[in-house]
C-alpha cells in the first residue's frame, strides 16, 4: 500500500529552534529536528531529535504516523526515557501545510521511567 496522499506533505526533514519554559527549571533554547520517511508503506516513519546550543543532545523520540482517513491522523511515539504514547487527532490542509491537532489518550510508562500522564 502507498503513502495516503494528505501525509506527502510531510515528506523530508525539517529543522527548526525554540525555547522551552518549565516551572521547574530555568528557559532554554534549542535545536530540533523532524525527519518524516516515505517507506512505501501507509504510513510515515518519525524520527525527533533537540539538541542544546553547544551541540549537546536533549531529547529524543520515534514512531509512525498514519491517516486512516483524509482528516484523521494516528501518532505512535516511543521515547529512550520510558514513555511510549498514542496521540490521535485531526488533519486540516493549510494554504501553508498542513495543521495536525493531537490529543493523548494514552501514555505508557514503564516502571523506571518519570510518571507522565499526557502530552
Amino acid at each position: 500500500m502507498a503513502l495516503p496522499p494528505q501525509l506527502q506533505p510531510l515528506v523530508g526533514t525539517w529543522r527548526g529552534t525554540g525555547s522551552g519554559h518549565y516551572p521547574t527549571i530555568e528557559p532554554f533554547s534549542y535545536t530540533e529536528e523532524l525527519v518524516f520517511r516515505d517507506v512505501a508503506k501507509p504510513f510515515l516513519v518519525y524520527q525527533q531529535r533537540t539538541w542544546s546550543p553547544e551541540g549537546q543532545p536533549m531529547h529524543m523520540e520515534t514512531g509512525f504516523l498514519r491517516s486512516p482517513t483524509p482528516t484523521t491522523v494516528e501518532f505512535v511515539l516511543a521515547q529512550p526515557t520510558g514513555q511510549a504514547e498514542l496521540a490521535e487527532g485531526t488533519l486540516t490542509p493549510l494554504e501553508e501545510g498542513l495543521l495536525l491537532e493531537l490529543q493523548s489518550p494514552q501514555v505508557l510508562v514503564a516502571t523506571s521511567a518519570k510518571p507522565v500522564q499526557a502530552t
